[in-house]
C-alpha cells in the first residue's frame, strides 16, 4: 500500500498510531444497516490529526479498505498530516464488526472473524521502521501478547507510549497482569471505566468516588505514575500514583450524537499528540475530550466536516473550565 499524505513522506516527530482498519456493519435502534469504514487506529489517526499531529498509521487491511476518504479528510480539515506508507495489504481480509445500539448506554458488538483479528494486528515487524522517527506511540486495542511486543521493544524516551485495551482482551488475569506491570514501566494505560473491575479487581457495585480511591491506592503500591480512565459522558480521570490522587475532566457540554463508535480511539490519538508536545496528562485529556466530541457527532472513521480548529478551541475552553482537581486517596507514594 503507498498511500501517503500530500508530502509524500514519512514526517519527523510522528505519532505512531498502530491498530486495526475495520469495515463495521452498525444497526441502530429504528434504523436501517450503515456500513462504515471504521477500526481503533483509523480513529486514533483522526484524534492525532485533529490535535495537529504528524501521524504514521501502522495497520493491516484487505485491499477492500479505502483510505481515500480519510486522506481527503484529515488534508482538508486539520493541520495534521497522514503517512499510510507503513499499513499493508495483510494476510486475511479486511476485519469486519457489526454493532447493535439499542439506545444510549446499550451497545453490543460482534467480531465476524476471530482468526482474522489476530491475524490482522500488526506487530513489531511492522513497526520497527517508524519508531526512529517517532514522538509518541499509541497501541490501539490489539491483543495483549502483541501490545507487550510493541511496548517491550519500544526504545525507553521515545516520548509517551498510550496502550489502550478492550473488555475482550482482558478475559484472564494474567492479560490484566501484563498490562499493569507495562504501566509500572512508564506505559500510559488508557482504559475505558468498564475495564476496571479486570483491571484491579473492584466492585460495581462501589460508589464511582470510592473506585477511584481503590484504583489510586493501587497505582500508588504498583509504582503506576500516570493512569487515564475514559468515562463517556461523564468525561476522564486522570491518577496520579506518586500523589495517591486525581482529577477530573469532564465531557464536552451536549454534543448532538449521531454514533459513539470511536470516540474513545480519537481521544486517545488526540492525547497522545499533546502529550508528546506539552507532558501535561490533564490538558492532554482535555484536548482528547475536545475530539471526541466531534467524533460521536459523526459516522464512520474520518474527520468530521463540520471539525475546525476554531469550534474545536471553544470545546477546549469549556472544558478546561470544567477540570476538577485533585481528589486524593489515603496515602501517596513514599518520595
Amino acid at each position: 500500500m503507498t498511500a501517503t499524505e500530500s508530502a509524500g513522506k514519512r514526517p519527523q516527530h510522528a505519532c505512531v498510531i498502530v491498530g486495526h482498519a475495520t469495515i463495521d456493519e452498525i444497526v441502530f435502534e429504528h434504523g436501517e444497516p450503515a456500513e462504515v469504514l471504521g477500526g481503533a487506529a483509523v480513529y486514533a489517526a483522526c484524534g492525532a490529526a485533529q490535535a495537529g499531529g504528524h501521524v504514521s498509521l501502522v495497520t493491516l487491511t484487505g485491499p477492500d479498505y479505502d483510505f481515500a476518504p480519510l486522506i481527503r479528510s484529515v488534508a482538508e480539515r486539520t493541520d495534521g498530516t497522514l503517512d499510510l506508507s507503513s499499513s499493508q495489504v495483510g494476510p486475511a481480509g479486511t476485519i469486519r464488526n457489526r454493532a447493535w445500539y439499542g439506545g444510549p448506554e446499550n451497545r453490543q458488538w460482534s467480531v465476524l472473524d476471530w482468526n482474522a483479528m489476530v491475524a490482522m494486528s500488526p506487530g513489531w515487524q511492522e513497526v520497527a521502521p517508524v519508531v526512529p522517527a517517532a514522538s509518541s506511540l499509541v497501541v490501539c486495542p490489539t491483543p495483549v501478547p502483541i501490545a507487550a511486543e510493541l511496548v517491550d521493544h519500544t526504545p525507553l524516551g521515545l516520548g509517551p507510549v498510550v496502550v489502550d485495551t478492550e473488555v475482550h482482551y482482558l478475559s484472564t488475569p494474567e492479560s490484566a497482569r501484563q498490562l499493569l506491570q507495562r504501566a509500572s514501566l512508564g506505559v500510559i494505560l488508557m482504559p475505558s471505566w468498564v475495564h476496571l473491575p479486570a483491571l484491579f479487581s473492584v466492585s460495581t457495585q462501589d460508589t464511582d468516588d470510592e473506585i477511584l480511591r481503590q484504583v489510586a491506592r493501587r497505582c500508588v503500591g504498583t509504582g503506576i505514575d500516570l493512569l487515564v480512565i475514559k468515562r463517556g459522558v461523564a468525561g476522564s480521570v486522570v491518577i496520579d500514583g506518586r500523589a495517591g490522587s486525581w482529577t477530573a475532566i469532564p465531557a464536552a457540554s451536549r454534543p448532538v450524537v449521531v454514533d459513539p463508535t470511536g470516540a474513545g480511539d480519537v481521544f486517545d490519538g488526540a492525547f497522545a499528540v499533546t502529550m508528546a508536545r506539552t507532558g501535561d496528562p490533564v490538558e492532554a485529556s482535555c484536548w482528547g475530550a475536545a475530539t471526541a466530541s466531534f467524533a460521536v457527532e459523526h459516522r464512520g472513521a474520518t474527520v468530521p466536516p463540520h471539525f475546525s480548529r476554531a469550534e474545536a478551541a471553544a470545546r477546549l475552553r469549556d472544558i478546561r473550565l470544567g477540570v476538577r482537581r485533585p481528589a486524593a486517596s489515603s496515602a501517596g507514594r513514599p518520595s
